[in-house]
């Protein structure tokens, strides 16, 4: 039930089976109520606990996996281990799991948009981006989230930002940054939540 499941879904459910194969690698600690139905969605399911990440390397390359998707980056119990041994010939991070680089140069290519990696910014990233249109256009919310509300700043007179970042995250780069753009929204206010 992570998060990611908003974005994934409906684009696994609506790729085309004629021209992909698709197989899920599952890195799972537990098993969920989304478990089977992320097993439904694609073609071959490979759950990797237990598995080296030489092992899972060596799984992928056996498989024929022509294009390797990363969704993890960074997070717990990621396996950018195996990514390392390059044991596809193309390999992509999704913006989705994780908003930054992976900093391997074994991942080809950093799958975003102009807004998360805008131009000039290419330097930043061990991947090549790889800019589409909109990709958080695939989100889809839970069913019974019920409306969107009344936009508070209409209400209060002023913007509010937020973050939910982890306090390890928070350096005197991201204060700065932070500053910055208060400064440009008068009145506005920043909420930490970490």
């Amino acid at each position: 039930s992570h998060a990611i499941r908003y974005m994934l879904e409906p684009l696994l459910e609506c790729h085309d089976h004629a021209q992909f194969e698709l197989y899920a690698y599952a890195e799972l600690t537990r098993q969920d109520a989304q478990t089977a139905r992320y097993q439904g969605l694609v073609d071959h399911w490979v759950p990797t606990r237990g598995l080296s990440d030489a092992q899972l390397a060596e799984r992928i390359r056996t498989d024929g996996i022509d294009i390797l998707v990363d969704l993890a980056g960074h997070t717990a119990g990621n396996r950018l281990g195996a990514f390392a041994r390059k044991p596809a010939p193309v390999s992509v991070s999704l913006w989705v799991g994780y908003g930054y680089t992976s900093g391997l140069s074994a991942i080809d290519y950093f799958l975003c948009d102009e807004v998360l990696v805008p131009e000039g910014a290419e330097g930043l990233f061990s991947e090549r981006p790889w800019r589409i249109a909109a990709p958080a256009g695939m989100y889809r919310p839970s069913e019974g989230m019920g409306a969107v509300n009344v936009l508070p700043a209409l209400e209060r007179g002023y913007i509010t930002f937020g973050t939910l970042t982890r306090g390890v995250r928070v350096n005197h780069r991201t204060i700065r940054v932070w500053s910055e753009i208060l400064e440009r929204v008068p009145g506005s206010r920043l909420v930490v939540n970490s």
